[in-house]
């Protein structure tokens, strides 16, 4: 029996206002009669920002209840039901004009598009918050987002009934109060993920009662690097903010990552370091040290640091963090020199930190994503889910490559079923659990997050 009723609904028409509507009234056909405990709503970032306060006024009038909690954004892309929707120009400016143009004549070949899900269950509650001025003060904004997500939480039955049955600790020890996921700006201005620091403000008021999965909304590209995108709440569009979803549940709900990098003989270690910026590598200029590592794996002379890097990137190079739960490595990239000598990190770094050189292959990153859903089966005790969210890097869209348009079917495949409802974003920057760890920042992943049809409360 299903515990989560769960309706999508996609939209492919170029006025985003009748999109939304659209994908509203299917989301709102799927779920049938029930009233949603919560509305996502996301879109290909190409539509234009003029339209996405209509567009959320639009949903709601669909559903016929303000008081709905919605969140979304816009995204590079999204997946939903067994499709990926995406810009084609991201494909580069000759064939996307050519694909843009075919999606004219033939609807089958029209890329963009919007969802929205439409989520409800008599075993959860749920709370949003939301934080803004991220860019200015992440960690303050973090904390923000989590503090109104737990004001605005209803109260948690299954606490209750826990103490009427009488059960015992090691009962308790399997019930986890707070689930949820995370919605964040994406790359800033200047070149910065500041995922981590977001993070860093949750755990400083939930400590580790909480775990969660998610990813980063964004306006598109420019140049090498990804732009920070809009954020939806309720009613209203943002920038520079970050949302907390968070679940008050008596269904088991489960977390899983995977990456796919394996380790290179290649290590450093950081010397001298402070926020974003690192200043030595083994005692010597980062640049240096990484280029000599660079070149090694490169099949061309790249005299640019950055492009170099970025060369191997999208060969699924990179360097990553160990782990100290396993043989687990956190990929990042590098985005900017300073001073000609120094390098400016995605995320913080910490001196004593030891660096991996890492490859991630087309191959090992679609293991990953079955590595993602074994674990997050591991995680709830259950592989009956009834609906399914994940983020997978764009990055690593660049790595996968047609295989990057089969994320949906991946995962149901490793879970043996074909009905569960899934949906995911093409991230830009992801957040995971990893083996019951803290959350943390992380790139090149694939993070997801499952409902369980099955109550923590069950004797087993």
């Amino acid at each position: 029996m299903a515990l989560i009723n769960v309706g999508i609904g996609i939209s492919q028409r170029d006025n985003l206002i009748e999109a939304a509507k659209e994908a509203a009234r299917k989301a709102k056909e799927e779920l049938g009669e029930k009233t949603p405990k919560l509305l996502m709503f996301f879109c290909v970032f190409t539509y234009p920002e003029k339209d996405y306060k209509k567009s959320l006024e639009a949903i709601y009038e669909i559903f016929e209840n303000k008081d709905i909690p919605l969140v979304g954004g816009n995204v590079l892309g999204f997946f939903a039901k067994d499709k990926y929707y995406f810009d084609v120009g991201m494909f580069g400016k000759v064939v996307g004009l050519f694909l843009k143009g075919l999606g004219k004549v033939l609807p089958q070949f029209r890329f963009k598009g919007v969802s929205v899900i439409a989520l409800h269950s008599d075993y959860l509650s749920i709370g949003i918050g939301i934080g803004q001025n991220v860019f200015k003060e992440a960690t303050k904004a973090g904390r923000q987002s989590v503090e109104m997500a737990l004001e605005n939480l209803e109260y948690n039955p299954s606490i209750a009934y826990l103490a009427m049955m009488k059960k015992g600790a090691k009962d308790i020890t399997r019930f986890r109060p707070l689930s949820g996921f995370l919605l964040t700006p994406g790359l800033a201005p200047r070149g910065e993920f500041l995922d981590q620091e977001i993070l860093d403000g949750i755990i400083s008021l939930t400590k580790r009662t909480l775990r969660l999965a998610g990813g980063g909304v964004s306006d598109g590209v420019r140049g090498r690097a990804t732009k920070d995108g809009h954020l939806f709440f309720n009613r209203e569009v943002y920038k520079e903010a970050v949302i907390s979803v968070i679940f008050g549940s008596d269904l088991e709900i489960g977390y899983g990552i995977g990456i796919g990098a394996k380790a290179l003989p290649e290590r450093v270690v950081i010397t001298k370091a402070k926020g974003h910026i690192v200043y030595e590598l083994n005692g010597q200029s980062p640049v240096k040290v990484l280029r000599g590592i660079y070149e090694k794996y490169s099949d061309k002379k790249i005299n640019d640091f950055l492009t170099l890097e970025l060369s191997l990137v999208i060969k699924g190079y990179a360097m990553g963090i160990t782990d100290l739960k396993g043989d687990f490595y956190w990929p990042f990239l590098f985005t900017d020199i300073i001073e000609g000598k120094y390098l400016k990190s995605f995320f913080p770094m910490k001196e004593g930190i030891g660096l991996t050189f890492i490859r991630i292959t087309p191959e090992t990153a679609q293991q990953a994503t079955f590595q993602a859903v074994k674990d997050m089966i591991e995680d709830a005790q259950s592989d009956d889910f009834g609906f399914i969210l994940f983020a997978s890097c764009a990055v690593r869209g660049q790595i996968l490559g047609k295989r990057y348009l089969q994320e949906i079917e991946s995962i149901k495949k490793a879970l043996g079923k074909e009905a569960v409802p899934v949906f995911g974003i093409c991230s830009n920057g992801e957040q995971a659990t990893y083996r019951s760890g803290d959350p943390r920042a992380a790139s090149l992943s694939i993070t997801m997050m499952g409902i369980a049809n099955r109550l923590i409360s069950e004797v087993r």
